[in-house]
């Protein structure tokens, strides 16, 4: 069975797809919303014959800036035992800590963003966003889960050097359920 890490943007269109927010998405494209759902029912489906394990790390809480029990509704829905998607542990050490955990090993964590992001300064607009995603990558990594899948075409573009260097396997939803389509 194969563990799946999701992107934070990646439950998002799930989320989206299914009608479960307000939020604007790919200029709200029906065509889109509807790809995605069967995308995202493919992927529900490939999880109930057991062939994957859906998770999500605890840098969702980092993502939206908040902390346990603050994410929006129709997020808390979607996450826990019965829902289609858990928390993947251990979680990394960062606010908001959950057991188990460990602790960061920043090096690390700054290995991935240059590597992800090498041309990210500081100064620039998606910094943060940057080191955010960073984060989940590594959480990633920590929690020994089999695939990153994430729609980030930053985080796609290097694909080849997370896999290569820190072990990181990325697919997109769709290119996921291919992969295991041929298997």
């Amino acid at each position: 069975m194969d563990l799946l890490t999701l992107d934070t943007n990646a439950l998002r269109d799930w989320a989206w797809s299914e009608n479960r927010t307000s939020e604007k998405r790919y200029g709200n494209n029906p065509e889109k919303k509807i790809a995605l759902r069967e995308t995202f029912n493919k992927l529900r489906n490939l999880k109930s014959i057991g062939k994957c394990e859906i998770g999500i790390t605890t840098q969702i809480y980092t993502d939206y800036e908040k902390s346990v029990g603050e994410l929006p509704d129709y997020i808390e829905e979607m996450i826990g035992s019965f829902a289609d998607v858990s928390f993947s542990s251990p979680s990394i050490s960062t606010f908001p800590m959950t057991l188990p955990f460990v602790l960061v090993d920043k090096d690390e964590i700054q290995g991935i963003f240059r590597d992800v992001f090498p041309n990210s300064k500081p100064h620039h607009k998606k910094y943060k966003k940057n080191r955010k995603d960073a984060l989940q990558l590594y959480a990633h990594k920590i929690a020994g889960r089999d695939y990153f899948i994430t729609t980030d075409s930053t985080i796609l573009r290097a694909k080849d050097i997370l896999k290569s260097k820190w072990l990181i396997k990325v697919e997109t939803p769709e290119s996921y359920i291919s992969l295991v389509s041929k298997k």
